[in-house]
């Protein structure tokens, strides 16, 4: 499907939903998703499977949110921030990265953008090397599900092994000025929706934080806080 910049719509001009899931399905079936260093060294196929066993055992999880527009320096930091923590006795059981807004819409239409200094990937193969770096999870929420760019960053996500994804409540606030192409953003998050649903029984779950979705829109963020928390779901 061909993107049109400043798309705006009727929902009635959406596909149906059997057409939107039709097409999840399909790619779906060519996704097979990455082993990272972290399942490795748990034995464990998904985040979903880790989280699920550390339940059980009481196991207090902890994340950390990192990220530059050099993959090499985001490795870089991955590695001191963990021999630092191994050093104390300490631990983190998953990096979320911090994706650049570009990375939120199609590569053909990131110069009409401003970059910023989040991560960056200029190919597949890119995604895949913060996953084997040290035996902790990578996550990604920011610019994905929701996005312009939804079923690509979905595809190239799980192909790296990295199997929690979010933050589909960033279709309502995040914005990408001077692309204002509704349908397609419609259009390629139900599709990116649709392949996590496919891959479920696999561990694919989708991740969204409240704060970073409608609550954001409120001028009166007095009360926020009781939405402050973040929901982990496997569709």
């Amino acid at each position: 499907m061909e993107l049109k910049v400043n798309r705006r719509f009727n929902e009635k001009e959406l596909p149906d939903m059997k057409t939107l899931l039709s097409e999840g399905e399909k790619i779906a079936k060519t996704i097979t998703i990455g082993e990272s260093l972290f399942m490795k060294t748990y034995g464990v196929k998904s985040e979903v499977e880790y989280k699920r066993k550390m339940m059980q055992t009481g196991h207090v999880m902890k994340h950390t949110h990192i990220g530059w527009n050099s993959v090499s320096a985001t490795a870089e930091g991955f590695q001191k921030i963990y021999e630092a923590l191994k050093e104390t006795g300490s631990h983190v059981d998953r990096f979320g990265v911090c994706l650049d807004g570009s990375m939120g819409v199609p590569e053909k239409y990131r110069h009409l953008i401003q970059v910023g200094t989040g991560q960056v990937y200029k190919t597949p193969d890119e995604w895949k090397i913060l996953s084997q770096q040290v035996p902790v999870q990578v996550h990604m929420g920011d610019h994905m599900i929701g996005s312009l760019n939804s079923v690509e960053n979905c595809v190239n996500a799980l192909s790296a092994g990295v199997t929690t994804i979010g933050n589909i409540s960033h279709y309502y606030s995040y914005e990408y000025p001077g692309l204002d192409m509704e349908y397609d953003r419609t259009v390629k998050a139900c599709e990116a929706i649709a392949i996590m649903g496919c891959l479920r029984e696999q561990g694919a779950a989708i991740h969204s934080n409240l704060d970073d979705g409608m609550g954001s829109q409120f001028h009166d963020l007095a009360n926020l806080g009781y939405s402050n928390f973040v929901v982990d779901r496997a569709f």
